[in-house]
């Protein structure tokens, strides 16, 4: 190890014993010596990559970016030659560097005092032109740039946070993984969470973000809650070189309606009446009272982004986290040259005279290191639990797209359906239950066409939330056609999944109706109708039918034929009636009577005989002929007459 060239007379490379000391000759510290001295206060580096120490005798600056759902980035800033010849190619060694694992300590009082650790994503070599040479940044990412591991598409159905981020990192290496840490907003589980053409890092950050969760980086791990990393003492006239604070008002008055499917209903939802935790912060507190006091207009919104039937209940959860959001009006820049500070770190903040400028934690930081000299940049707030960055309006944005039907039988009897988009295919997964736009509808009534089972469907979604779709028609494709196509669009159809169609023909202005049965009713649009029924066929009607024919009306029975009727009959023919019957004709009744205002004939084939109580014929004009073929007898028990009267 090449040993730190100093000023021999510096008192910080100087023992305590005097030079001329034969005992104790004077001893110049090398680097590693700095490195393990427990009162040394200087920040020191060591970096590794690929696993071995990397420029460990040159100089080189340090700049750290940590964030709060963002990707951390570490650089290293050292002249390019001393990685890559001057006489040689363009990067040859630098670029080699790309993917190695990144490793930088800081060190300070003996002990390393923080580590980063990374890969190396990007290296850049700025060169000056006049001189051939110039600096060298290569610039690493924390280990959650393994997240972006491009668009990628899926849905979590009933599964908690917990649950949601173990299923996406359990195929990335151990440094990638994601823990949760410390308490979360969301405790319940997520009816349907949509991840849609987004990397998983950009996934659980917009989560993140939803449920008002922070989503960072502490240089070894990665974190999901809301649990702080230590709290480090900050002091002006001290370590604190630079402080700033921000504060402001805004209106904390609103109302939130929010419409629930489920119900049929609208519940309303006031800042006035919804919980959010007291704030230690007393600057912020005052903040809020005087924002309440200053704004006394309520705003009201409408807002569609809650779990789709349930609305209502998943209000109640994220409607005081957009409370806390308009609750955020104090923020703190500072730089320090405290090198313990870091993402997720709460700020003990006190001013030149040791008195408390309360607790802040850190959203941001820039951490710098040359030569000796660190020194940070930071942004906090006073707010521990609910990221500022909370944000209702987080969720994937999706395009109408097509969808197969996979079950229609809706337990609440609403018309709905589940279907499977296509990114859902390699995973199995369904949407929740989705209602189907129809032309009416309403309570008891309406147009009610459920699609069926395997059907395509074409799906659209309120505002564009992907964790809100609906149905709003049905497709044909090149395996599912409709049969019905003509050149001229004659035909407008209804043909179920049993056989049951309606047919209206522009062409020649037909309606047919068939059911599966070859039942079929034809209004061929010439001014007939054809009625077939390979059974039975029953006519009902609580009053009256009445048949009525311009021309003919002709009925055939094939077997046999019954009128009954419940009281009187009449038959009225306006011409001749005609009655044949090919064997016998039985007549019944009480009194039989017959008004004939012509000629009646009666013709018997063969014998007639006629039983009566008592017969009267009377020719009321004319004579009576009586006439056989044989013998005529006039037969009376008693007596029989034939008298002129």
């Amino acid at each position: 190890m090449e040993e730190i060239k100093m000023n021999p007379f510096n008192p910080k490379t100087m023992t305590n014993n005097p030079l001329n000391n034969p005992d104790h000759p004077l001893h110049i510290k090398t680097y590693q010596d700095f490195l393990a001295d427990v009162n040394n206060p200087v920040v020191m580096p060591t970096l590794y990559i690929g696993g071995k120490p990397f420029l460990e005798r040159e100089h080189f600056r340090v700049e750290i970016h940590q964030y709060t759902g963002k990707h951390d980035e570490f650089t290293i800033i050292v002249s390019d030659e001393v990685v890559d010849d001057f006489y040689g190619f363009l990067m040859r060694q630098s670029r080699l560097l790309l993917g190695e694992q990144f490793l930088l300590n800081f060190h300070q009082y003996g002990k390393v005092i923080q580590s980063f650790q990374g890969i190396v994503t990007h290296v850049s070599n700025k060169k000056n032109g006049d001189s051939g040479t110039g600096d060298l940044y290569i610039t690493a990412s924390a280990p959650s740039i393994l997240l972006e591991n491009g668009k990628n598409s899926r849905s979590f159905e009933k599964m908690t946070v917990e649950q949601i981020i173990a299923e996406v990192c359990k195929n990335y290496p151990p440094e990638a993984k994601v823990k949760v840490i410390g308490g979360l907003n969301t405790k319940n589980s997520l009816d349907y969470t949509v991840q849609y053409n987004e990397s998983d890092y950009a996934f659980l950050t917009r989560l993140a973000n939803r449920l008002g969760e922070y989503f960072y980086y502490d240089g070894k791990q990665l974190i999901f809650g809301n649990r702080a990393q230590k709290q480090i003492t900050l002091s002006e006239g001290d370590d604190l070189a630079e402080v700033s604070f921000d504060l402001k008002i805004q209106n904390q008055n609103f109302t939130q309606y929010v419409y629930d499917e489920a119900f049929g209903d609208v519940f309303t939802h006031n800042a006035d009446n919804t919980f959010t935790p007291p704030k230690d912060n007393p600057i912020l507190g005052t903040a809020i009272q005087l924002a309440k006091k200053t704004f006394t207009q309520k705003s009201s919104h409408y807002s569609s982004n809650f779990t789709m039937g349930d609305e209502d209940s998943d209000a109640r959860y994220k409607v005081p986290l957009y409370k806390e959001k308009l609750q955020h009006m104090m923020w703190v820049k500072g730089k320090s040259r405290n090198p313990l500070l870091k993402s997720g770190s709460l700020a003990d903040m006190y001013d030149i005279n040791g008195k408390a400028m309360e607790i802040y934690r850190i959203l941001e930081i820039t951490h710098h290191l040359d030569g000796d000299t660190y020194w940070n940049e930071f942004v906090g707030i006073p707010d521990i639990f609910v990221s500022p960055y909370v944000d209702e309006n987080a969720f994937a944005k999706c395009e109408d797209q097509p969808a197969i039907v996979k079950d229609n039988n809706d337990p609440q009897g609403l018309g709905r359906v589940r279907v499977q988009f296509i990114w859902q295919r390699p995973t199995n997964e369904y949407s929740p239950w989705i209602r189907v736009v129809q032309p009416h509808g309403g309570s008891g009534k309406g147009f009610y066409f459920i699609p069926e089972i395997d059907e395509e469907v074409m799906v659209s979604f309120e505002n564009q939330n992907a964790e809100r779709p609906y149905v709003i028609g049905s497709h044909y494709n090149g395996k599912s056609k409709s049969g019905y196509h003509t050149a001229g669009n004659d035909k407008k159809v209804i043909h179920t999944r049993s056989g049951t169609k309606i047919i209206l023909n522009d062409a020649d202005g037909s309606v047919f109706i068939e059911d599966p049965s070859g039942n079929t009713y034809l209004m061929d649009g010439q001014g007939n109708i054809n009625v077939n029924a390979p059974k039975n066929m029953t006519f009902t009607a609580g009053e009256n039918v009445n048949i009525s024919a311009g021309k003919n009306i002709i009925t055939n029975a094939g077997q046999d034929m019954n009128i009954g009727v419940g009281n009187n009959m009449s038959t009225n023919v306006g011409n001749d009636h005609s009655v044949q019957i090919t064997n016998n004709h039985t007549f019944n009744s009480n009194d039989y009577q017959q008004n004939v205002k012509g000629n009646k004939t009666i013709d018997v084939g063969g014998s007639l005989e006629e039983s009566t109580s008592e017969t009267t014929h009377r020719a009321k004009s004319g004579d009576i002929l009586m006439q056989s073929a044989g013998v005529a007898q006039v037969l009376g028990k008693i007596d029989a007459k034939v008298n002129k009267g």
